[in-house]
């Protein structure tokens, strides 16, 4: 009976270990929230990036992942993004997105094999640090 029940535990158990210990091989997605945090670490800045999966749908039903990077620091009004798009759309450069009604940010957005990646800040003096990191991002990217 002891032997019985051992067995039984030992069962239970080996399938909760596994799981737990099967490692993932890394995604761009890793990488880049690494290359964001050297940034961010570069600067002075607090916090890390974040990896999201938006289970987004297409228009016919077949799943359509969205995957972001995300890294904001509200005390330095800096916010970075990259992601890939479900449409293919031309290459662009970094382009300064122009807001009206004098708002105190400016946002720059560059598209690259189709992903994007969009910085906003407060304060410029990041920017390069930022549009570097990003770049290494758009680099290391998987295009859908």
């Amino acid at each position: 009976m002891t032997r019985a029940l051992l067995t039984l535990m030992l069962v239970w158990a080996a399938p909760a270990y596994a799981d737990v210990s099967a490692r993932l091989p890394p995604t761009w997605r890793d990488s880049c929230a690494m290359r964001l945090d050297a940034a961010a670490a570069a600067a002075n800045l607090a916090g890390h990036a974040r990896r999201d999966s938006l289970p987004l749908v297409k228009e016919d039903g077949s799943p359509n992942p969205m995957q972001l990077v995300e890294f904001g620091d509200s005390s330095s009004g800096l916010m970075a993004m990259v992601g890939n798009e479900d449409q293919r759309r031309a290459d662009k450069p970094w382009t300064l997105t122009a807001h009206h009604g004098g708002k105190a940010f400016t946002e720059w957005f560059r598209r690259s094999h189709g992903i994007f990646a969009k910085l906003t800040l407060v304060n410029a003096a990041p920017r390069e640090l930022f549009m570097s990191a990003l770049d290494d991002c758009l680099k290391m990217g998987e295009p859908k």
